[in-house]
């Protein structure tokens, strides 16, 4: 079935498949931000800095499908924002974690 589908559009089985993923990891990120947001819990600053992560990893998967599926005709300039904003929100997940661990 996916060589068929690479015939037909011309693109790979990887590019089908990675784009597949990109879009779980996105259901996976809203999911984690509905439970979390929903579930009874005690507000203190772990909470806070879980709460920012998720909504941080979540923004760098949509700047990321932006990013790869934006086209020329949204102009040049879009296409550089989109990928300088997906690089700055991915560089800040470590930073984040680690704030996160420091508040455990």
């Amino acid at each position: 079935m996916l060589k068929y589908y690479h015939n037909n559009t011309g693109r790979s089985a990887l590019w089908v498949i990675l784009s597949i993923m990109i879009y779980v990891a996105l259901v996976i990120y809203a999911i984690t931000g509905v439970v979390f947001y929903f579930k009874k819990r005690i507000p203190c600053n772990k909470n806070k800095v879980f709460g920012i992560l998720v909504g941080d990893s979540a923004l760098s998967t949509v700047l990321d499908i932006l990013s790869v599926f934006s086209t020329g005709e949204w102009g040049i300039g879009l296409k550089i924002f989109f990928h300088t904003a997906y690089y700055f929100t991915h560089n800040l997940i470590p930073f984040l974690f680690v704030i996160y661990i420091l508040f455990s």
